[in-house]
């Protein structure tokens, strides 16, 4: 499993099979998007544009593409009121590796999501404090939770 990060919690995740792009909002930040029609895309939230894939996940649930397992998780946006779910925590088990990708969530996991995200190998948590991440203290709390 070989991951590239893009920026703006943009990310391609290539398996053995397959390869996975992580909220590719790229043009946001004045670039192109890196989707091609054969790879999956994964959304964290809603205001990540759609471009054409094989396969694309924007909500909980469980997933099996190519080889690859995919659970969504709801979660609360980091911008999300107390109570709503609009955001998608990922886990995504291929090549005998499991990771999450928590996007931008508020940094409260609860003990059910914790045992929908189970053991993992990976965590990729984005920070930055700009408002839609979480500090480096607080990722450093998630990051304590799911013990990657």
């Amino acid at each position: 499993m070989e991951l590239n990060y893009y920026g703006a919690n943009c990310l391609r995740i290539a398996t053995k099979k397959t390869q996975i792009v992580v909220d590719d909002n790229l043009t946001s930040l004045g670039l192109k998007p890196v989707t091609k029609p054969t790879d999956i895309s994964l959304k964290t939230f809603a205001a990540v544009a759609d471009y054409k894939s094989q396969f694309s996940v924007d909500t909980p649930g469980e997933y099996e593409i190519s080889g690859v397992v995919i659970h969504g998780v709801a979660a609360r946006s980091h911008m999300d009121e107390e109570g709503k779910k609009s955001a998608v925590i990922y886990t995504i088990a291929a090549d005998e590796l499991k990771l999450v990708v928590l996007g931008h969530i508020y940094p409260d996991l609860s003990d059910e999501q914790l045992e929908q995200i189970g053991t993992v190998d990976i965590a990729v948590v984005p920070v930055g404090d700009s408002g839609y991440t979480m500090d480096g203290i607080v990722a450093l709390k998630v990051i304590k939770q799911i013990e990657p």
